[in-house]
């Protein structure tokens, strides 16, 4: 994994998903698949942070700042992010009553 995972700016991939951000694409399988851009910067987010648990609020902060959202607008979000990565859905863990863990094994950044 790329020391500076912050900075990530060219292409992201894990298992059989590639995340292309300068073009704001995601391909599953080799196929382009459509992505709405809350989902997408969802994605981008935790690829960002990897292996951490990230709390629902700094993840509504993170997406909507300056504007208040419900939980369940995030659970949305996460929900359409999951349906992009297909095969790859489970990497988005659950840590009840907390937030999400994005499990970033084979994760390569470009």
């Amino acid at each position: 994994m790329a020391a500076d995972v912050d900075r990530v700016d060219g292409v992201v991939r894990f298992g059989v998903v590639e995340i292309d951000v300068p073009r704001r694409q995601v391909r599953c399988q080799g196929r382009a698949v459509a992505v709405e851009p809350k989902p997408f910067e969802l994605l981008l987010y935790f690829a960002r942070h990897p292996d951490r648990v990230i709390r629902r609020a700094e993840l509504m902060q993170a997406l909507w700042p300056e504007v208040v959202v419900s939980e369940a607008t995030l659970s949305s979000a996460v929900r359409r992010a999951r349906d992009v990565i297909g095969p790859e859905r489970e990497r988005i863990e659950v840590v009840r009553k907390v937030g999400y863990r994005f499990l970033g094994a084979g994760l390569e950044l470009s």
